[in-house]
């Protein structure tokens, strides 16, 4: 994991420190972790279904 991941520790704990100085109350260290957020955010009723793929459905 330590050879593959695109965000460095010391890169995250720039990100994170950063966030706490400004008192930032969220803090997303990534893109996967921003990719994550919109998800849930855009579906919040599906964020914990096994079988939702992000598509949004026509009721």
């Amino acid at each position: 994991f330590k050879n593959n991941a695109p965000t460095t520790s010391a890169e995250a704990a720039e990100v994170i420190l950063s966030a706490v100085k400004k008192k930032q109350w969220r803090i997303l260290v990534g893109d996967d972790a921003k990719a994550i957020d919109e998800w849930v955010r855009s579906a919040p009723e599906n964020a914990y279904n096994i079988h939702y793929n992000g598509e949004k459905r026509e009721n």
